[in-house]
């Protein structure tokens, strides 16, 4: 399954959350039925506090189907990620979601052949893979589209095996309409030779030097 075209927002300039709207919930959203559930094995979260918390909005006013959200943190090879997740986003009217989605595709979307209004993710370039779902085996099976590579939903976990770097982003896997409300609550553990990581141990960007313009006139 390969990317979708995609914008990206920083984690320090999302939406203006000083906003009352921004990633509140509208009056009388209700959940909608999940047509599949995904079969996901049980998980013990690190005790650790979390690396980072924070919220992921669907695409209300301030937030395009397309965007990535950068989590401003990065991820390299035998770290392990658990991301749990939580809230619910409303999609359409009166109807919600939570993190795993309706079961369902819908095109157009972010990733449309992953469960809609699910929490999807990428590391750099590559789909996150959720460690979690028990797969029946079958690449072609609806299951394994739905709950395949790039969601992350509730509950999830994985292991990095490519050698680079990646920068972690989360999006809900959504349409364009811009009518979202709400938000899901999401905390991340990045786990490294056996410790949690805090937010001090990512990696500082590096700050370009200003360049130097020689005035070469003669006077």
């Amino acid at each position: 399954m390969g990317l979708t075209s995609f914008t990206t927002l920083d984690a320090q300039t999302q939406p203006n959350e000083t906003k009352q709207d921004v990633g509140e919930l509208k009056e009388g959203v209700k959940l909608s039925r999940q047509i599949s559930v995904p079969n996901r094995l049980a998980v013990d979260f690190p005790d650790a506090p979390p690396t980072k918390q924070m919220k992921i909005l669907g695409n209300c006013e301030y937030v395009p189907f397309n965007t990535w959200v950068y989590t401003g943190l990065t991820v390299k090879k035998n770290d392990t990620l658990y991301i749990k997740s939580r809230g619910i986003v409303g999609y359409v009217g009166k109807s919600g979601s939570q993190p795993d989605g309706l079961g369902r595709t819908y095109s157009p979307s972010l990733m449309p052949r992953l469960s809609f209004v699910s929490l999807v993710g990428r590391a750099g370039d590559e789909l996150l893979t959720n460690e979690l779902i028990v797969r029946d085996g079958d690449p072609q099976s609806q299951h394994d589209e739905l709950f395949g590579r790039g969601f992350v939903g509730s509950e999830f976990r994985w292991t990095k095996k490519r050698s680079n770097w990646g920068k972690l982003y989360l999006a809900v896997n959504d349409s364009a309409d811009g009518d979202n409300s709400g938000a899901y609550d999401v905390s991340i553990w990045i786990v490294r030779d056996g410790k949690v990581l805090t937010e001090a141990d990512m990696p500082k960007p590096k700050v370009k030097a200003p360049v130097q313009i020689k005035d070469n006139a003669s006077h």
